[in-house]
């Protein structure tokens, strides 16, 4: 595997061709965003500049701008966000306009780095191929979907899901072995007598001492991930309970079982205080809540699944709804199935104990993320209706995770297995040659002949059959020369075999990627120049010193294609746009209803019923909303544009009841203030609607 030059350490060539491969996969994806200017806009907490306002405004233990005041979530070093948004501050200090390409270069890195050392614990004789594990976990088809849908939080949870499994299985280890090598010491006779109780203390304590290392690397890795992966994807820690389950059936040994166990309970006691801030207001202010799954929920859910048909789910291609259909025409089925072809021959060449588990997550996973499509459609929706830890998953292709995690296992057994020993890869895969080529083609090639014997050919088939046993004797000597090739140990042929085998994985992965290649991630990346006008206006909020948020207006939801300074589509998120492109001095009012702040669901029926600037005035003082910002950049030709001018007219006919409009030295956005109270009040008639909040519905009626 390695090569020694003089003067030089060894170098190791699989290493090298996949550690390159890293850094080419990520920079061709992104190549065409590197050189262009503005601000790169992408990602759900992403592509923002001068995160230090968010990060200091998460320094504040107690925000009225937060949950309408009555919760202390600002609390610094609670929430994930907060290291989230200090993780920006320090990648916009270093590198500036490409913070946001440093951001997605560490979102990729962590289900690199997870599958990395998982792997390496499965299995020790990977060796270097693990970078090839990390590669097809951070950059399989699936995944590419989600870098293309801009959720970097849910591929940062496969990286800690991955970490959360490596945590789990070094602390059981650890356990396993102090208490294997405890009871093997205290079983022991001395003096004809056991050990007492103080001394069996003592020795534990020294076992302790020495798994030390162990105990606190797996517990402290595992349960960080898990507390981080409870305030990002909530999903992936049901799963990670299923693959916990898995984990202790097939311990094969009651006592091993039991150690298993208390491991888990430990991680599990852990992470509960780890996220106390979560549930312990809820006992203390708890308080009855109905919940149903609707119909609407059950809707959504066969059309999430749609996609997730078994033939996608086996290729990799179950998050086709966030590409377009034409990226994914260019990726043969055929090329994909060699994923399932890999991970099969992998499983063969594996240890049976491992292959089982491997294949036992591989079904699970694959089942549940085709959801309500064929066979057996009815029992996930069943499931989502009726069981509690189901509810949550409207989007079942959550489960890939688990087909992910068991192709990037299989396939990597399988090319490590043919790169350290090569004859027994073959001699398992021999296995299976009741169906292989050969005795297909014998098989044909004898009722061939008889064939053609009936016929009265049998002269003509006689002469090109000495023919074909000339070419054969020249082919079986070309075999037995790539056979030599291959299954040599000597240390040339090791090292060009390795190497080849290594860049023909590399190469086999990189064309089953659907946007890999295509410069700026499919397209969905795109940077954006922000007007002057942004700067004026926030040089002008900056120098109020009071604690207030702005309304952004108009709400132009996921597409930006009709602001003349932005002129591409832009790809969803859950942030206002302004907020993801340029962050201002103020917080930015959040009207995106159904989210995690109930403010949003006051602030999101406000701004869509701004025309009635009364009760809207109501509802935004309510959230401590003081300032309106309007857009004046739209195209004439969009349907925003009509809205806009419709919502400016409205405001200049409310200037001297509810608003004041400030001056600026730019025509590119205007700027009002809201009044401290409003002059009338107004009762509408339309509904208020609310999602979920009880507490919200509460201070609505003091209204």
């Amino acid at each position: 595997m390695v090569a020694k030059l003089p003067g030089m350490h060894e170098i190791d060539y699989v290493k090298l061709i996949l550690i390159i491969s890293v850094i080419l996969f990520f920079f061709l994806s992104v190549r065409e965003l590197l050189f262009m200017p503005g601000t790169l806009n992408y990602g759900e907490w992403n592509g923002k500049e001068r995160s230090i306002v968010e990060f200091s405004s998460m320094t504040e233990a107690w925000s009225t701008l937060k949950l309408l005041g009555y919760t202390n979530i600002g609390f610094p070093g609670i929430v994930v966000s907060f290291y989230i948004a200090a993780l920006l501050c320090i990648f916009e200090f270093l590198f500036g306009e490409q913070a946001a390409i440093a951001t997605l270069l560490f979102s990729a890195g962590v289900p690199f780095l997870g599958m990395h050392f998982l792997i390496r614990k499965i299995n020790p004789k990977v060796g270097n191929w693990s970078y090839f594990a990390g590669l097809i976990y951070a950059f399989n088809p699936f995944l590419a979907c989600i870098y293309a849908a801009a959720h970097l939080t849910v591929v940062i949870g496969y990286g800690l899901f991955a970490f959360a499994l490596f945590g789990l299985l070094v602390f059981s280890d650890g356990v396993e072995k102090l208490f294997a090598e405890y009871f093997a010491v205290c079983g022991k006779i001395k003096n004809g007598k056991r050990l007492k109780f103080k001394e069996r203390m003592l020795e534990l304590r020294k076992l302790i001492r020495k798994y030390k290392k162990e105990l606190i690397i797996g517990l402290g890795i595992s349960s960080l991930s898990l507390i981080f992966l409870m305030q990002l994807v909530l999903h992936f820690v049901v799963i990670f309970g299923m693959v916990a389950l898995v984990y202790i059936i097939y311990s094969w040994k009651f006592k091993i079982a039991l150690r298993r166990i208390l491991s888990l309970s430990l991680i599990a006691l852990v992470v509960c205080i780890g996220n106390i801030h979560t549930w312990l207001p809820y006992l203390i202010f708890r308080e009855d809540y109905y919940f149903k799954v609707t119909t609407f929920s059950v809707s959504q859910l066969y059309f999430n699944s749609e996609p997730a048909s078994i033939q996608n789910v086996l290729m990799l291609t179950a998050g086709r709804p966030y590409l377009t259909i034409w990226q994914y025409t260019n990726i043969s089925w055929a090329f994909n199935l060699t994923f399932l072809l890999f991970f099969i021959l992998g499983c063969i060449v594996m240890r049976r104990k491992n292959s089982i588990f491997v294949l036992t997550l591989f079904l699970v996973g694959a089942f549940f993320s085709k959801g309500t499509n064929p066979p057996f459609g009815d029992v996930f929706k069943e499931l989502y209706v009726n069981v509690i830890f189901f509810s949550g998953f409207r989007d079942p292709t959550k489960f890939m995770i688990l087909v992910t995690l068991a192709y990037s296992i299989g396939c990597t057994s399988f090319f490590s297995n043919m790169d350290i020993s090569p004859k027994r890869c073959a001699s398992c895969v021999s296995s299976l040659k009741l169906f292989s080529l050969p005795k297909i083609s014998k098989i044909s090639s004898n009722i061939l002949s008889n064939g053609i014997h009936t016929i009265g050919l049998h002269n003509i088939w006689l002469h090109n059959r000495i023919d074909e046993n000339k070419r054969d004797k020249k082919d079986k000597r070309d075999k037995n020369s790539i056979k030599l090739f291959i299954f040599s140990t000597d240390s040339h042929s090791q090292k060009a075999r390795r190497a080849i085998l290594a860049c023909v994985a590399v190469f086999w992965l990189g064309i089953l990627n659907p946007i890999c290649l295509s410069g700026n991630f499919g397209g969905f990346a795109t940077r954006a120049d922000v007007p002057e006008g942004y700067h004026v206006v926030d040089s002008y909020l900056s120098s109020q010193k009071d604690d207030f948020s702005v309304l952004y207006l108009p709400t132009p939801g996921p597409d930006m294609n009709g602001y003349k300074w932005y002129g591409k589509t832009y790809n969803a998120n859950y942030n206002p746009p302004l907020q993801n492109v340029y962050l201002l001095s103020k917080p930015i009012a959040q009207p995106i209803t159904g989210l995690v702040h109930p403010t949003s669901q006051i602030l999101g029926y406000a701004s869509s019923n701004i025309i009635d600037m009364n009760l809207s005035s109501l509802l935004l003082n309510k959230t401590n909303t003081k300032y309106i910002l309007v857009d004046n950049t739209l195209k004439e030709n969009s349907d925003y544009y009509y809205k806009a001018e419709s919502e400016k007219k409205m405001f200049s006919s409310n200037v001297e009841s509810n608003l004041e409009s400030i001056p600026l030295d730019t025509n590119e956005v205007s700027l009002f203030k809201l009044n401290s109270e409003p002059s009338l009040f107004y009762a509408s008639r339309s509904a208020l609607v609310l999602v979920g909040d009880l507490n919200t519905m509460r201070d609505l009626c003091t209204l």
